[in-house]
């Protein structure tokens, strides 16, 4: 059960939490923060689930 649940979790857009243009910002700033990862405009515009933002900060 919680395998699917978890699966779900990483496959839902960004906005189905709630998030707003202010919440992307500091995530993004937090990130590069924490880990030292630029993340650009036009990546950004390219991350649309959480499984995508995990699979980019992977490649980094």
């Amino acid at each position: 059960m919680w395998n699917l649940v978890t699966k779900l979790i990483f496959h839902q857009a960004l906005l189905i939490f709630g998030l707003d243009s202010i919440d992307v910002m500091t995530i993004v700033l937090k990130i590069k923060r924490e880990l030292g990862i630029d993340i650009n405009d036009e990546q950004l515009s390219q991350l649309g689930t959480v499984s995508e933002l995990i699979e980019f900060l992977d490649n980094k």
